[in-house]
């Protein structure tokens, strides 16, 4: 079967080569920031995860994948069938010290129709997989996943724990430069009732700001050309120590089919939570962008000459 990527990304870890293939190659390492559950055999040639958090909701028969590649504590790859689809998932360790980046390349057939697999769709999916690596390797809470057995239709709504102040995360959700680390291309924020808050993204008529409560409440309208209006609510409340931020996006009917939406906005909550946690030293899982790529943060467009993988 001829093979072409899907996606190219990596994270920088945090942590040793060994550290990051130990957290890639232990069942109970990946239950802790991948799947559901998880079991890996490497000597008998396995690699199985399955369960809630994995696309189609596999039972354990289903979530048998065979390992294509194994290189201890350098690479491995599998196999992975996805709905219709035979698709490859190789991972590699760039040791940088004593840190690691973590590259990661998913390929399908080359015969493959783009609403078959639409490659933001998996670019999402890994987003959130690799923040979560990064994350749980650092001992942090990495619990934001995708739950594929939900009801993914109408509203969108998503929170997390912040371990940040209120003021730190609103930072995050208002200053034009720390929005263009995880959100915006190109960020212009008129921060009152009534101002634009427009992410630069092409397609995308800039956003106008309905509600305002510093520290507590932000409210803003969208839609993309000749589409309908919806609005993205982000709320911020004290707890533990942190901050509960809560995202509400609405608008939509109930039987609107919105799971891209729920998948992307949980990836965005992640980002926001650690870039509010971390601070200057973080920046987003990279993803290989072809020219014409949209929605993706200035910070992303700004370090692709980082990437391991550029042929």
């Amino acid at each position: 079967m001829a093979l072409e990527p899907i996606v190219r990304m990596q994270v920088t870890v945090n942590a040793t080569a060994q550290r990051a293939w130990s957290a890639l190659s232990d069942g109970d390492a990946l239950q802790g920031w991948y799947a559901e559950h998880a079991q890996v055999d490497l000597a008998a040639g396995r690699y199985d995860f399955w369960g809630q958090f994995t696309a189609g909701t596999p039972d354990r028969e289903g979530g048998r994948h065979g390992l294509l590649d194994c290189q201890a504590g350098r690479s491995l790859a599998f196999a992975w069938r996805r709905g219709r689809h035979d698709t490859v998932v190789r991972i590699e360790l760039h040791p940088r010290g004593e840190r690691c980046i973590v590259a990661l390349e998913h390929s399908a057939g080359s015969n493959r129709q783009d609403d078959d697999i639409a490659p933001y769709t998996y670019a999402d999916e890994w987003f959130i997989a690799l923040e979560n690596l990064r994350r749980w390797l650092d001992g942090r809470p990495a619990g934001i996943r995708i739950p594929w057995s939900a009801d993914m239709r109408g509203n969108i709504g998503v929170d997390c724990l912040v371990d940040a102040p209120a003021s730190r995360v609103w930072a995050v959700l208002c200053d034009e430069r720390e929005l263009e680390r995880w959100m915006a291309t190109a960020a212009t924020i008129d921060l009152r009732v009534g101002g634009d808050y427009d992410l630069g993204w092409p397609g995308m008529q800039p956003m106008r700001i309905r509600e305002l409560e510093p520290e507590r409440r932000l409210l803003y309208s969208m839609s993309d050309e000749g589409g309908p209006e919806n609005n993205a609510r982000w709320t911020l409340q004290p707890e533990a120590g942190g901050t509960r931020l809560a995202l509400l996006n609405s608008g939509y009917a109930p039987d609107d089919d919105t799971a891209g939406l729920h998948v992307g906005w949980r990836n965005f909550l992640g980002w926001a939570r650690s870039a509010a946690e971390y601070g200057a030293d973080w920046q987003p899982p990279l993803l290989k962008l072809s020219p014409d790529a949209i929605a993706f943060p200035r910070l992303m467009l700004e370090l692709q000459d980082e990437l391991v993988w550029q042929d």
